[in-house]
């Protein structure tokens, strides 16, 4: 009881904060988001950490969000319908355990390509390629590099046989760049993008060997109207 109602000013804050962001972000919304990559290696594993595959069931994944207070929370966030929508794209969710104790977990593409939302692209890899996304680890664990032991034991896991490891990151999130760098993973692009109004949006992308097919693409200055929003709710995962 106690801890909750020192949680809820901060859950207020953050709320507060975020609806800021969302109204600077209705007139200008500008990023940078570096695309990383590496080749994957033979595998040899030194960890021996506990980690789950989860493909099919929503309520699962969930409840993972739950344990680590993760779930819903940003203002506006859906995280029912935007979980529902990776694993219907085919990605899949793992997570890593400290006994019964989630500790970390993330999200891959290995069937289909990652798409960005914020310029309506499809970014394509090579059939035996992961596409890595939304890697968490709880505060606790975090500075013992558990990031990479969580990855490595993945890869190990579930695709010993896979090529190249891709990532994405904002370029301002200098913790999680520093992660993904640790990891070996170099950045090979960039994706840019500023919007006006919600209603302009300047992209450029700077993909490498990678593909790129998307709404109006290659357009580089697009309109944004309905059909945008469609395509996005279409394929945003």
């Amino acid at each position: 009881m106690i801890q909750k109602l020192l949680n809820s000013p901060r859950k207020v804050a953050r709320n507060i904060f975020t609806a800021l962001k969302r109204a600077k972000a209705n007139l200008l919304n500008r990023g940078t988001i570096l695309l990383l990559g590496k080749k994957l290696q033979p595998a040899h594993l030194t960890t021996t950490l506990l980690v789950k595959e989860y493909t099919t069931e929503l309520s699962d994944i969930l409840d993972i969000y739950k344990s680590v207070s993760r779930y819903n929370c940003y203002l506006g966030s859906d995280d029912d319908t935007r979980m529902a929508s990776r694993l219907a794209h085919k990605m899949k969710f793992y997570a890593a355990f400290d006994g019964s104790r989630v500790i970390a977990y993330c999200w891959l593409h290995s069937e289909s390509y990652r798409f960005f939302d914020e310029i309506a692209c499809h970014v394509g890899h090579g059939k035996n390629d992961l596409w890595l996304r939304d890697v968490y680890v709880v505060p606790e664990m975090r500075g013992k590099k558990l990031f990479s032991k969580f990855i490595e034991e993945v890869i190990y896991s579930y695709y010993p046989d896979a090529n190249n490891l891709y990532s994405d990151v904002f370029q301002n999130n200098s913790p999680s760049l520093r992660a993904h760098l640790n990891l070996g993973l170099e950045i090979i692009g960039r994706v840019q993008y500023v919007m006006l109004f919600k209603r302009f949006l300047l992209r450029k992308i700077e993909s490498g060997k990678l593909d790129v097919t998307g709404y109006r693409f290659p357009k580089k200055l697009i309109v944004i109207d309905n059909d945008f929003y469609k395509y996005n709710e279409k394929n945003r995962c």
